[in-house]
């Protein structure tokens, strides 16, 4: 079976097979990398006087689909605010915000990240992000871009040497093309009339 199949079988509505209906890409990335093998601890303490409160649920950061208004402008704050999240409801020692943080495991933690682009959103794509504070820093490298356009998906990797292959399984086959390496390439967003709509990160 292809993973496609595979796919269809488990979820029929969400990966139809029917040669008319799309995927949703994001949703597509949230089922292949969710990880429930990595728990999340996370903490809750005011930012000013550090009353600490008990935590909301846990929350999954590693596939992201961050709002194109969203503040910052990197790829790297997104997920950092993802793994800092403020309160609604006040300290009820001080009345300042309380910011809920999820503590990264150097020793036990998810080995992709992915990032899904609304059309017009355009953070700013670095090779590599750090997630983490102190002695738990994970270190993630760029190592693919998904883009979207004529209802059509293709696709660049990077190797370890942060070298660039273009795919496109309609007009390269199995083959593909090398651009240069990533710093070199002129537009990052676009290839051949296709806009960026997935970022994935890893350890690897």
């Amino acid at each position: 079976l292809t993973i496609q199949q595979v796919l269809h079988q488990r979820e029929p509505n969400a990966f139809p097979m029917d040669g008319h209906t799309g995927t949703d890409i994001f949703s597509l990335a949230r089922y292949l990398f969710n990880a429930p093998q990595y728990p999340l601890a996370m903490q809750a303490a005011c930012e000013y006087c550090h009353l600490q409160v008990p935590a909301l649920q846990s929350h999954s950061f590693w596939v992201l689909h961050p709002s194109q208004n969203a503040s910052g402008n990197t790829v790297s704050a997104a997920f950092k605010r993802a793994t800092h999240k403020a309160y609604h409801s006040l300290c009820p020692s001080c009345h300042g915000h309380i910011l809920q943080t999820t503590i990264i495991d150097a020793r036990n933690f998810p080995r992709f990240l992915a990032m899904g682009l609304d059309v017009g959103y355009q953070p700013k794509i670095t090779a590599s992000l750090t997630l983490g504070q102190g002695d738990q820093k994970v270190r993630y490298r760029l190592r693919g871009l998904v883009y979207l356009g004529h209802n059509h998906f293709t696709c660049r990797f990077l190797d370890k040497r942060a070298l660039v292959f273009y795919h496109d399984g309609i007009q390269t086959g199995r083959s593909c093309i090398e651009e240069g390496s990533f710093n070199a390439l002129e537009d990052v967003y676009t290839v051949k009339d296709r806009q960026v709509c997935m970022l994935i990160y890893t350890v690897l």
